[in-house]
């Protein structure tokens, strides 16, 4: 959904390689401020410089920055966007043929991780970084710019969410008969493409009213995204020091409480001209 997204928001923007070498810089000074932040404490705790570990870990979706590896993935499919830019003067593609083009692409990344799951024992995610898997990632990313195309169609609201509820069904049907425990490898199946194109088309048709408080809260999302691995961490272990094994409902309440924890601790970092770069991007 992130890549559907950036794609969609995107659609209008003239991406050529400035745009793509614009965002490299901004991103990976992003991470490599995180990495030193992160990295000197750990530096003199393993007694070894960490930052680049750090770095290398997020490029990989690993270790404590993990969740960096989005952005690795971005700057990718902006330059795969930029050198497919002049594709578009010659070749025009309409939302049905490139959804079919794309569900084709990620039916056959889906086949391929079953099929090497069977023989090898393991799967995609296990050999391919997730900011390098371009086709699953860059299949949703294009999605996204053509969904910009049928803003101004109408549905039928009921017909989409009973789609969203057959769609689901179906994918946990798929889960269960290709034994995928990973939501990651059951990215490229096609349950999950229109879980994601009906829940888009249901949620962008939400008429909404913005009030001041509204985008004050909203406005601390980036920064939730990038603190809640730690918040995350921190009140896993002060709960299971407290409580030892933790139930689905006490997993419901740790979700609620990182998710409110780190808005807060943004909304008063976005204040504080010497921190809001941390949470800004």
């Amino acid at each position: 959904m992130f890549f559907v997204v950036n794609g969609y928001l995107l659609s209008q923007k003239y991406i050529d390689f400035k745009f793509a070498n614009e965002k490299l810089c901004k991103y990976f000074k992003f991470m490599l401020l995180w990495a030193v932040i992160c990295g000197i404490p750990f530096s003199i705790i393993e007694h070894r410089i960490m930052v680049f570990y750090l770095i290398k870990d997020a490029f990989c979706g690993k270790g404590l920055l993990f969740h960096l590896w989005f952005l690795a993935a971005l700057i990718i499919l902006y330059y795969m966007k930029a050198c497919t830019r002049w594709l578009g003067k010659y070749v025009k593609f309409s939302l049905i043929v490139i959804s079919l083009i794309i569900c084709m692409a990620l039916s056959f990344v889906f086949i391929i991780n079953i099929i090497i799951k069977q023989k090898y024992n393991v799967e995609i995610r296990d050999i391919v970084p997730p900011c390098l898997r371009v086709i699953t990632n860059g299949g949703f990313f294009i999605l996204g710019f053509y969904l910009k195309d049928i803003d101004e169609i109408k549905y039928n609201r009921c017909i989409l969410v009973v789609a969203l509820l057959v769609s689901i069904l179906s994918l946990n049907l798929l889960s269960y008969m290709t034994n995928n425990i990973w939501a990651s490898s059951m990215y490229p199946s096609i349950p999950v493409f229109l879980g994601v194109v009906i829940l888009f088309l249901l949620v962008t048709r939400i008429p909404l009213k913005f009030s001041s408080n509204k985008i004050k809260v909203l406005s601390t999302s980036t920064g939730i995204w990038i603190l809640h691995p730690f918040i995350l961490r921190m009140i896993n272990k002060i709960c299971r020091g407290l409580f030892g094994e933790i139930t689905i409902c006490g997993k419901i309440a740790i979700v609620i409480a990182t998710i409110a924890i780190s808005g807060i601790i943004t909304y008063y970092m976005k204040k504080n001209k010497y921190l809001s770069f941390l949470v800004k991007i």
